[in-house]
């Protein structure tokens, strides 16, 4: 067949040279018509007679085929058998390099070259990778991953066997202060990042850090209150900050992150916290795309063997309830907030994250709050989760609760949300002015998530 479409494009560049001398050399000696119409009439009868022509070779190929393609098939179900995530891996690879092709472009166009925040970078010498972690993009998660692939915890070889609050006391390796050590590393190691979402992390970071009071938070509330709410006097004195609302949280973020004024990192920008316009990435995972993308982070560190993503997987509920419940109690004294209302909101967190059906509700009195244990109510909400396990509805209530939250905020703060965001959402590939955002406030909304 190539042999037939090199003659037709002979026959028509011997035209084209034939015309070609006739126009540019009136007079000189051309090619005579006859010679020309005889050329091609022999060049059609070799065509139709190759068209007609019965090809011993390949109709030789072509009885072999089925045979052909049945070993092939044989082959790959082999391999399958063999690697049975080589295929999805492949996938896997081909998508990390779209995303770090995207990334690059959108740096080259317009990227601002930040050096990430070194604290956020752990350095792993054993397998010769560097991870930025992001707050909100499962930063508990990789923290306790990355003592196990250093070797600090024996007890186990899932991230969920390590107690949360060993991250705090065991030491980790992270960037240098100063970039000149952390260049040898960077050019010789592997880089990863997760990503998210940008407008999902920022609900999530409301959910997590002010929705569920927090010790921790009570300055920072108190701030947003005094700052952002128009109905406070700046001088007056804040008792308990508990009902920051979502819209007072987005113009705080907005705010800090343009002015540089009273940041906090878990709600700045990923490109920012991590430099991806300064360090070129070799993986970029996200939390969409968890399961495979961490699988091949795995396969180039040379871990894919022994670690699977999609056994991890499976224990995230209960470990993520377990955390919830140990903070909730670990506040019982130390905040403002009247205790009930601290687990009344550890419940319906757990709804919104559609861990819980909506149909269930919080199953203490204010007064069996006072004296129910941390143990009884980790039980009750995991028991709630297992009953709630093959509720339909329970993968559509988050993205319900983000609309209704985002539908509570005035337009003009999306599109300075939007702003903030544009980076976030250009570099990884995420819609810079989502509908589930920018639209719902054209819904109607008969029930209030955050009301408790």
């Amino acid at each position: 067949m190539c042999y037939l479409f090199f003659c037709l494009y002979i026959a028509k560049g011997f035209t084209f040279v034939s015309s070609f001398y006739q126009q540019i050399i009136p007079g000189s000696a051309t090619i005579p018509t006859e010679f020309s119409n005889t050329y091609q009439l022999k060049l059609r009868e070799t065509i139709n007679s190759k068209l007609f022509q019965t090809n011993p070779i390949k109709e030789k190929q072509q009885t072999k085929a089925p045979h052909l393609l049945s070993k092939g098939l044989k082959f790959s179900r082999n391999l399958a058998k063999k690697r049975p995530g080589l295929f999805s891996l492949i996938a896997t690879r081909e998508q990390n390099f779209k995303r770090k092709q995207l990334l690059n472009g959108q740096c080259q166009r317009h990227g601002v070259r930040r050096p990430p925040f070194h604290y956020l970078m752990l350095v792993n010498h054993q397998h010769k990778m560097v991870f930025c972690y992001i707050p909100k993009v499962g930063c508990t998660f990789f923290k306790r991953l990355m003592l196990i692939l250093k070797g600090k915890y024996q007890n186990g070889s899932s991230p969920y066997d390590i107690a949360p609050t060993k991250i705090h006391t065991l030491r980790m390796n992270t960037f240098s202060t100063r970039p000149r050590k952390n260049a040898a590393v960077l050019k010789a190691y592997k880089k990863v990042v997760f990503v998210r979402d940008p407008y999902s992390r920022l609900f999530s970071g409301y959910l997590d850090k002010i929705f569920l009071p927090q010790q921790n938070f009570k300055t920072l509330c108190t701030y947003i209150i005094k700052t952002f709410r128009k109905s406070v006097v700046k001088n007056s004195s804040i008792i308990c900050p508990l009902d920051v609302t979502f819209e007072e949280f987005l113009r705080y973020v907005i705010h800090s992150n343009l002015k540089n004024v009273k940041k906090n990192y878990h709600f700045g920008m990923m490109h920012d916290l991590c430099g991806t316009c300064n360090i070129k990435y070799d993986i970029i995972g996200k939390l969409d795309t968890f399961v495979p993308d961490l699988n091949l982070m795995f396969e180039e560190i040379g871990e894919g063997h022994r670690m699977s993503a999609k056994n991890m997987v499976t224990e995230r509920v209960g470990d993520d309830l377990t955390v919830v419940v140990d903070h909730a109690f670990h506040n019982k004294n130390n905040t403002c907030v009247d205790f009930s209302q601290i687990l009344r909101r550890t419940w319906r967190r757990a709804q919104i994250r559609g861990f819980v059906s909506m149909d269930l509700d919080f199953p203490f009195t204010n007064n069996q709050t006072l004296f129910v244990t941390k143990q009884e109510f980790l039980d009750t909400i995991k028991d709630a989760s297992l009953v709630s396990k093959n509720d339909k509805s329970l993968k559509v209530i988050k993205n319900e609760a983000m609309s209704y939250a985002y539908s509570t905020v005035p337009m003009d703060v999306l599109d300075q949300l939007e702003v903030l965001l544009k980076d976030d959402c250009l570099q990884f590939g995420y819609d810079t002015r989502p509908k589930h955002v920018f639209e719902a406030n054209q819904r109607t909304w008969n029930f209030n998530y955050f009301n408790v």
